[in-house]
């Protein structure tokens, strides 16, 4: 629910359509993908890219390649907010939280 949250609010306040790219980092993308529409990315119209390879010890990568995209949606973990902060301008780090979406900081 939380990302399916955060797919709506990029479609309905941050971009204003769902024709923009999604990269979906995970250390489990077998799962999302086959959950895809769980997770709100039918909804999104512009394409979507399940980066692989990348995980445990190589996954700086993911991290570089992360810090490359002017928006980065991430749940309760570092790891996202961590890349954001490490990304050059402009970025914006979105909160995907239980009690809801929300924007954390815009640079």
């Amino acid at each position: 629910d939380l990302y399916r949250d955060a797919i709506n609010h990029l479609i309905e306040s941050e971009f204003g359509t769902s024709d923009f790219k999604v990269a979906v980092f995970s250390d489990d993308l077998g799962f999302v993908e086959a959950h895809a529409s769980d997770y709100g990315l039918d909804r999104i119209t512009g394409g979507v890219r399940f980066v692989r390879g990348n995980s445990h010890h190589k996954s700086i990568f993911d991290s570089y390649l992360m810090s490359l995209c002017p928006v980065i949606v991430g749940s309760v973990g570092s790891f996202a907010a961590t890349t954001s902060l490490l990304a050059d301008p402009p970025s914006v780090f979105i909160r995907a939280r239980p009690e809801g979406v929300s924007v954390e900081w815009r640079r």
